[in-house]
């Protein structure tokens, strides 16, 4: 019979192990946004969070006297984790206002997955557009949020724009290690 043992491993050799694993830690979140445009407005997202900063012509949603929702959907590793969920911004003034000046709707703090997950970071995203009458395209990123550009600068009023956002998220490394600080002394089995 045999019994165990703890051996000391180099520091260096658990970062490099932990690190590997971050990889395989690896997650793809696609979310979907659907909404009624006229003018120019970004879509900031955040962790759990959706925002929408209105630029120019009637703000999100509406648009001769109308409040449409934005629709939203979601997956994680391929699957679906939100379908179709329907948030109405609160903005400024009360329907039938338009919002024809920039400003910032409520937030909607409902988004799953996270994006990024707590204690990690945004490492690629990709902007496509799938109803489109003008454009829609990524703003920019960084390591926690995101900036989606709709822009409907056509002549005639508002239109359903709908994008599909992809993002590529990890563990930050530090996270990792404090995951893993137990592997600082790893057993082996040892025969007597």
């Amino acid at each position: 019979m045999g019994k165990l043992t703890f051996v000391s491993v180099p520091l260096i050799v658990v970062l490099a192990i932990l690190c590997s694993e971050g990889s395989a830690n690896a997650a793809d979140a696609t979310i979907n946004i659907k909404a009624y445009i006229d003018g120019s407005d970004q879509l900031i997202i955040s962790r759990n969070m959706l925002q929408w900063h209105h630029l120019t012509n009637a703000a999100v949603g509406r648009w001769g006297g109308s409040n449409e929702p934005t629709i939203i959907s979601s997956t994680l590793d391929g699957n679906v984790v939100m379908n179709q969920v329907q948030w109405i911004p609160d903005w400024p003034q009360s329907p039938p206002a338009e919002i024809r000046y920039s400003t910032f709707s409520s937030i909607f703090t409902d988004l799953i997955p996270n994006v990024p997950p707590e204690g990690g970071i945004i490492t690629d995203v990709n902007v496509t557009p799938i109803v489109c009458r003008s454009h829609i395209s990524l703003a920019g990123y960084d390591q926690e949020n995101i900036v989606v550009t709709f822009d409907d600068e056509w002549v005639g009023g508002p239109a359903w724009y709908e994008a599909q956002i992809n993002v590529r998220m990890t563990p930050e490394p530090a996270t990792l290690f404090l995951f893993g600080f137990g592997g600082l002394a790893l057993l082996k089995k040892r025969r007597v």
